[in-house]
Parts: C-alpha cells; sequence; structure tokens
C-alpha cells in the first residue's frame, strides 16, 4: 500500500487566516489552479482510489486532482479537519474589529502544546487519537494492500496522522504548516507504515 495524504488546495478564509475547521468553505482560484498544478504534477501516479474529507474544499481538490482518470472517491468522514467550534472564522491576528484576539488562537500554531480547545471544538489530543485511529484501520484492510490510494484532507489533521507515523520532537506542525495541496508519500509494508515523504509540492512557493 502507498498512501499520498493531501492538503487541500488554498481558500479566502487561507488568505485570510481565518480558522476554518467544520466550516465548509470552497477552494478560491488560486486553489483551484494549485490543485490543476498538483493534478498535472502526479498524473502518472496510478491511483487505484481516492478517499477525502466531506468538507468542500479538500472534495473539489481531489476531484481536481484526479480529473480525467477513472478513480473512484469516496468521502471518509474520519478525514475531516480539526473542530475549532466558537473560534471559526476568527483570526488569530488583531482587527480593527478585534483588536485583541485570543491568545489561545496563537497558541494552536504556536503553542499547540497549551492550546485548549474551545466550545464546540475539537483538542489536538482529541485529533491525534481519531487520526491514528483512522490510519490503523486504513492499513489494516487487506483488499487494500496493493493499492496506492489518495487521501484529500486539511493542514491539523495531515499532521496528526504524520505524527502517529513518525512522532516528531515535541512540536505538533512538525516543519510548520503544510502548504496548500502539499502531499506525503506513506509505505506499509507488512502492516507497518514508513514515511517517504512530506510536505512535497508541485509548484514554486511564494
Amino acid at each position: 500500500m502507498r498512501l499520498y495524504i493531501m492538503r487541500h488546495g488554498e481558500t479566502e478564509w487561507n488568505v485570510r487566516r481565518l480558522y476554518q475547521g467544520h466550516s465548509d468553505i470552497p477552494l478560491n482560484e488560486n486553489g483551484v489552479a494549485l490543485a490543476e498544478i498538483t493534478g498535472r504534477g502526479l498524473r502518472d501516479i496510478p491511483f487505484d482510489l481516492a478517499f477525502t474529507s466531506p468538507l468542500r474544499r479538500a472534495r473539489q481538490t481531489a476531484e481536481i486532482v484526479l480529473r480525467g482518470r477513472d478513480v473512484p472517491l469516496a468521502e471518509e468522514p474520519k478525514l475531516i479537519e480539526i473542530a475549532f467550534g466558537v473560534y471559526e472564522g476568527c483570526t488569530a491576528l488583531p482587527t480593527e474589529r478585534d483588536p485583541h484576539p485570543d491568545p489561545n488562537l496563537l497558541n494552536f500554531i504556536r503553542d499547540p502544546e497549551h492550546y485548549v480547545a474551545p466550545e464546540g471544538g475539537e483538542s489536538i489530543p482529541g485529533l491525534c487519537m481519531r487520526m491514528s485511529a483512522y490510519l490503523n484501520s486504513l492499513i489494516r484492510r487487506r483488499d487494500l494492500q496493493d493499492k496506492t490510494i489518495l487521501l484529500s484532507t486539511h493542514g491539523a489533521a495531515t499532521c496528526a496522522m504524520l505524527n502517529a507515523i513518525d512522532p516528531p520532537e515535541g512540536f505538533f506542525w512538525r516543519g510548520g504548516v503544510p502548504y496548500n495541496c502539499s502531499y506525503a508519500i506513506v509505505d506499509v509494508i507488512d502492516g507497518e507504515p514508513e514515511l517517504v515523504a512530506e510536505n512535497q509540492i508541485c509548484y514554486a512557493p511564494a
């Protein structure tokens, strides 16, 4: 089994640095373009099937990357992003409307060990448990052992999965928040996942 774990393309909320979580925000024009470039970059990868988060930004990314191919695409609720609850639509940056945002918002990016899940939100340990359980259930599927699979998901969800495979030295975000349309490659041999590459992109970063 080989997994390509991909973060979705750019959205307007990414540009504005708003916390998205379960908010169903579509790709913006640049996000569509990045997915198209990524699809061309991965055109020789023989995907057998794909799973996507139910959120539009992830589904659109998978559909664009796989455009023109006969690759089955199924929604997988467990691939959804961490829920931010009352933080969804907020930013950690000072604004005219909110010059003193909750410092806990910034903790999510800069100090995740001290991030506290807000009302209606999911904790980082909870996300890690969810993604680890999903990954373990996927790699145990006997019918998929010889398959190449695309997983279209989100930034925090991606890091949580990779941390289950290759634990970082104390920092949830590894080298930083994954680029939009970046992907990690994971090989599964005899039921054991091995991280081959991460944060790979098919375009020049800005």
